[in-house]
This record gives structure tokens, sequence and C-alpha cells, in this order.
């Protein structure tokens, strides 16, 4: 079900950063998360916030 709604809603889902296009790399992709928060993820998994994130 969840990633049905990725596949049927791209532009929101690349807009969140929920979705990378190509050549984008993950760790450079800011993600909004569900309580509004903007976040880097690093390859280990770790999650930093961006203050004043551009999404």
């Amino acid at each position: 079900m969840c990633n049905g709604w990725f596949e049927d809603n791209p532009k929101p889902s690349y807009e969140a950063g929920w979705k990378v296009r190509r050549p984008q790399l993950p760790d450079r992709v800011e993600v909004r998360y569900a309580d509004g928060r903007v976040y880097r993820l690093a390859p280990d998994g770790v999650r930093t916030a961006v203050v004043g994130g551009a999404r």
C-alpha cells in the first residue's frame, strides 16, 4: 500500500524527498518528515536536521 502511494503520486513524493531521481545522491536530498521537520539522511541511517529547510 505505502509504496503504491509513492508510485501513484510521484510529484509530491519527489518534492518531499521520499523519492530520489537519478543522478541525485540520497544523502544530499532533504527529506520532510510527517512532523514537518526537514532532515538529511546519511548512508549509515543517521539523520541530521536541516535548519531552515527549503521544502
